[in-house]
């Protein structure tokens, strides 16, 4: 008669481990999830409750400030609103008044950096309206700058004299190559000599030992 072959795998192996082979392995498994997500990054599980705690308190009060920011802003929008109302009460008009803003504005930006550029935005779009005939053109003196196309065409201007738009540009901080007159006529030199004598004056001003800049 053959003899059986005895298949011991019949056993559990877990009788070989002893009797906290359970509680062993469960450790061991949150032992290497807890390694895991210590080096996949501090995002991964669950944060420290100071942790959460400390960024919660830090977003709340930028939350605070916001809102007390807001009512600010609010604020002076309902303030702006006032203004607006008289404004056109006292002026009639709700065109003078969108004026007004415009060249507050104007003001503003030049108050932070000088007027040197808006003058000269100013001055190159009045050329082009005139080089397109149009009645705007004439119009578009912004600044007092009389250009040589007004006189050749017979257009009165108020504007101050050639020298002394040059002065009142290089206090504005244009260069000289704003000069708005055609190269060459007796106003682009008048412009250009206002220009330098301006310069030359705050030099002297500043003294031999200071550097002449504005």
């Amino acid at each position: 008669m053959a003899r059986r072959k005895s298949n011991r795998r019949a056993e559990n192996l877990g009788d070989f481990a002893g009797p906290d082979a359970d509680r062993e392995n469960i450790e061991k498994l949150a032992a290497a999830a807890e390694a895991a997500n210590a080096k996949a990054g501090h995002n991964s599980g669950e944060p420290p409750d100071e942790v959460i705690k400390r960024n919660a308190d830090a977003i709340e009060v930028a939350l605070v400030e916001l809102d007390a920011a807001l009512r600010i802003v609010q604020g002076a929008r309902a303030g702006l609103g006032v203004a607006r109302k008289t404004a056109k009460t006292d002026l009639g008009s709700k065109a003078w008044v969108d004026s007004i803003v415009a060249a507050v504005k104007l003001k503003r930006e030049a108050d932070k950096g000088g007027t040197g550029d808006i003058v000269a935005e100013h001055r190159q779009m009045g050329r082009v309206l005139r080089l397109l005939d149009t009645p705007l053109g004439v119009q578009f003196g912004l600044y007092g700058m009389l250009v040589e196309a007004d006189k050749a065409n017979g257009v009165a201007s108020t504007a101050m004299d050639a020298e002394l738009q040059g002065q009142a540009a290089w206090r504005n901080n244009e260069p000289s190559s704003n000069n708005p007159f055609t190269p060459g006529t007796e106003d682009f030199v008048a412009w250009d000599t206002g220009h330098n004598n301006a310069m030359a004056a705050h030099a002297r001003k500043m003294g031999p030992s200071e550097t002449a800049t504005h």
